[in-house]
C-alpha cells in the first residue's frame, strides 16, 4: 500500500524472474526504516533493535545452559561441583551458537526470517503442545506417555524438517508448514493415547489437582472486581481482535 501511494521507493528491490517482476520482501523492513522513519530516530531504532536482539540472544543461551548443566548433567552426576556446572554451561552455549550459525543459510533460504522461525517452530511445538494440553485437559495422560511423546515427537519433527529441506520436490516437502505442524500433533496425540493406556497414570494426591474436570474450570475463579477482571479483559480482547480481523482482512 505504501509503495502504490509512493510512499515507499521498492524499487531497488525488484528484479525480474522467469520473465515476471518480482520485489525481494526481504529488504523492506530495512527500506521502511531508512524511508519512513526521521533521520534523527533512525539511531534510536536501531539501538532499540540490537538490545532486544541481544536480550532474546542471552536469555536463549542462559535458558540453553541451566537446562544441560541443572537438568541433565547434574541429574546423572549429582556429585558434581558449581565448577563443573559452570564449564558444562558454557560448553553447551558454545555449542548452540555453533549450531545456530550453522543455520544461517537455511535462514537465507527463506522469503523472510519470519518465515523461517516460524517453519521451525511449526515442526518442534508439537508435541509441547500435545504434552501440555493433554496433561491439563486429560486425567488418564501419564508421566512416561509424556516422555515418550517429546522423545519420539520431536525426533519426527526434525526427521520431516530435515526431509522437506533435502528432498523439496516430494510430498512432505510440498506440505505447508502450518498444516505440517497440525499433522505432527494429531501424530503426537495419538502416541501419547497410545502410550498412557500402555503405561497408566497412577495419580497422587497431588497429581490430582493438575488437570481441569471441565473446559470452564477455570471460569470458576470471581477474578479482580472492576475493569480488571480476566472476563472483561478477556472479551475486551476478543472484541479488539475481531475488529482488527474485519478490518484487515
Amino acid at each position: 500500500t505504501l509503495a502504490k501511494t509512493g510512499h515507499l521507493d521498492i524499487s531497488g528491490l525488484q528484479h525480474i524472474v522467469d520473465g515476471k517482476e518480482v520485489t525481494n520482501s526481504k529488504g523492506i523492513y530495512t527500506l521502511m526504516i531508512v524511508q519512513l522513519i526521521p533521520k534523527g530516530l533512525i539511531g534510536i531504532l536501531v539501538a532499540a533493535l540490537l538490545s532486544g536482539l541481544m536480550s532474546q540472544i542471552s536469555g536463549a543461551l542462559n535458558s540453553i545452559s541451566t537446562m544441560v548443566s541443572y537438568d541433565i548433567y547434574k541429574r546423572y552426576k549429582p556429585e558434581a561441583t558449581d565448577k563443573q556446572l559452570v564449564k558444562t554451561g558454557k560448553i553447551s552455549a558454545g555449542i548452540a551458537m555453533i549450531v545456530s550459525l550453522l543455520m544461517l543459510p537455511l535462514l537465507n533460504s527463506y522469503e523472510s526470517i519470519f518465515n523461517g522461525l516460524n517453519d521451525i517452530i511449526a515442526h518442534i511445538a508439537p508435541p509441547i503442545t500435545c504434552v501440555f494440553l493433554l496433561g491439563i485437559f486429560w486425567k488418564g495422560a501419564s508421566a512416561q506417555s509424556s516422555k515418550l511423546t517429546l522423545w519420539i515427537g520431536s525426533a519426527l519433527g526434525v526427521a520431516v524438517f530435515a526431509t522437506g529441506k533435502l528432498m523439496p520436490a516430494s510430498f512432505i516437502g510440498s506440505i505447508p508448514f502450518m498444516m505440517m505442524a497440525f499433522y505432527l500433533f494429531c501424530a503426537c496425540v495419538i502416541i501419547q493415547v497410545t502410550a498412557s493406556y500402555i503405561y497408566p497414570v497412577q495419580h497422587t494426591v497431588e497429581s490430582d489437582k493438575l488437570y481441569w474436570r471441565s473446559p470452564f474450570e477455570s471460569l470458576k475463579s470471581p477474578g479482580w472486581a472492576g475493569i480488571g477482571n480476566y472476563k472483561v479483559l478477556s472479551i475486551l480482547l476478543l472484541v479488539i481482535m475481531s475488529v482488527l480481523f474485519w478490518v484487515f482482512r
